[in-house]
C-alpha cells in the first residue's frame, strides 16, 4: 500500500473568487484529450495526431497549474487526511461518503489531519511521492510536469 495526502479546495473563500473561479474553469478540449489518453487505443492515437491536438503545450492547462499552484501557496487548500490506498483512486474513494460519511469510518487506512465536511471531488489534490495532482473531471493533471497524469 502507498501512502496518499488529500487536500481540499475552499471552494467558499471570498478572498480569493477570482483565483478559484481560473482554478474551477473547465475546457471541453482538455476533458476530451484525458478521455482519449485513458481509451488510447489507436482510433483515437490516429485522432489525436491528425488534429494536432497539443493540450499539455496549451496555456489553458499550464495557467491551471499556475492557478493550482498559488492557492496552494496562500492555504486555499487543507489537507485533510493521509489515506494509505494500493492506488489514487482507490485514496479517493476512501474520502468519498458512500452509505456515510467517510469522515465518520473507523479505518486503518486514514489518518485525519484537518476538518472536513464533504468529499474529495474534481479540483482537489492528491500528494503522492511528493508529488501533486489536480483532480480533473476525467482524470488527473501532474501539477509539476503540466500535464495529464497517466497511471
Amino acid at each position: 500500500m502507498s501512502e496518499f495526502s488529500v487536500y481540499h479546495l475552499d471552494h467558499l473563500n471570498h478572498k480569493n473568487r477570482a483565483l478559484i473561479n481560473k482554478i474551477l474553469k473547465s475546457n471541453r478540449t482538455l476533458d476530451e484529450s484525458i478521455l482519449r489518453q485513458y481509451t488510447s487505443n489507436r482510433y483515437y492515437e490516429l485522432l489525436v495526431r491528425d488534429q494536432n491536438i497539443e493540450i499539455t503545450s496549451s496555456t489553458f492547462i499550464k495557467d491551471k497549474c499556475a492557478a493550482v499552484l498559488e492557492a496552494l501557496e496562500l492555504g486555499l487548500y487543507k489537507h485533510i487526511a493521509n489515506v494509505k490506498a494500493s492506488n489514487i483512486v482507490e485514496a479517493i474513494k476512501l474520502t468519498t461518503s458512500i452509505n456515510k460519511y467517510w469522515f465518520m469510518k473507523k479505518s486503518n487506512n486514514l489518518e485525519f489531519v484537518g476538518l472536513s465536511e464533504r468529499d474529495t471531488s474534481t479540483y482537489d489534490l492528491i500528494v503522492y511521492e511528493s508529488k501533486f495532482y489536480l483532480i480533473n473531471s476525467l482524470g488527473f493533471i501532474d501539477l509539476q510536469n503540466k500535464a495529464i497524469a497517466k497511471f
